[in-house]
């Protein structure tokens, strides 16, 4: 059985609230000594971590693909702050960033990170692992004088988040394969709206795909909201199944089949931003 998580690991800046190193590589370790295959990473945003992560990997015999770019304004700013580590080889790995984002998104460069992973023949073969995290809401006042800039004043938070996950579509289906595909992050979205606000559920669909909810397949631990996610549960791994797949289990307790969003490590020691 694999078991796949996400975490949103809120590595801002310390003046922001954001995160120690020492939090981590707390999460690192619970990753390592824990049963989760994989772990698909949000808000890594620090620039020491591409380092800590690559180390630790190295150390433990993990795999791990990041976005290694320098990130906006010459490395001034930050990158998209995605990472997926896996106990798994990984075979190859793909990224894009965003061409859309308002307010304090200016100093990041989010977008979507791709991992093909082998986890052999007896847990189920290849798998495509996506992993995203789409325009947040609120700004600073000089994220907001950057929106005037850049000419963006008028473009809203659900606005971008539309167009994102249209250019996050078209990346998904550049790299699709046979495979089975995964794709889970921060959305910065409940289902609900998701719904309302994007196609992304009818831009798969006219591709022949349909967007499973994994958590709501399960139902196995509770989701732990914070004050943060506002009771709404953005934080969400979908299966990309083709109209007439079969093929993928959702019952922890089958042999075969794919496990997802164990938050134990949020419960144990309250280290995430959601």
């Amino acid at each position: 059985m694999v078991k796949i998580a996400t975490l949103n690991v809120k590595r801002i800046p310390s003046f922001a609230g954001g995160n120690s190193e020492e939090n981590l590589m707390s999460i690192l370790n619970d990753f390592l000594s824990g049963d989760n295959d994989v772990l698909m990473i949000q808000e890594s945003f620090n620039k020491k971590d591409r380092q800590i992560i690559d180390t630790f990997c190295n150390n433990n015999n993990l795999w791990n693909y990041s976005d290694r770019t320098i990130g906006t304004w010459g490395g001034l700013a930050t990158n998209s702050g995605l990472k997926i580590i896996s106990k798994y080889f990984i075979i190859k790995g793909n990224l894009i960033a965003y061409k859309d984002r308002i307010n304090d998104e200016w100093f990041s460069r989010k977008g979507c990170l791709m991992a093909r992973i082998d986890f052999g023949t007896e847990n189920g073969g290849i798998v495509d692992l996506f992993t995203t995290h789409l325009q947040a809401g609120g700004g600073s006042k000089i994220s907001k004088w950057l929106n005037w800039f850049y000419g963006k004043q008028n473009l809203k938070a659900d606005e971008v988040k539309a167009r994102q996950l249209e250019q996050c579509v078209h990346f998904i289906m550049q790299n699709k394969s046979n495979y089975p595909i995964f794709i889970g992050g921060d959305f910065n979205l409940d289902i609900d709206k998701m719904n309302r606000v994007t196609n992304f559920k009818k831009d798969l669909k006219k591709r022949g795909y349909n967007l499973i909810d994994t958590f709501d397949k399960i139902k196995s631990i509770p989701y732990i909201y914070t004050t943060e996610s506002n009771q709404s549960r953005i934080d969400i791994i979908f299966h990309i199944a083709k109209d007439n797949s079969d093929d993928i289990e959702y019952d922890k307790n089958k042999k075969y089949g794919y496990s997802v969003i164990d938050r134990s490590v949020i419960e144990k020691k309250h280290l995430t931003d959601h």
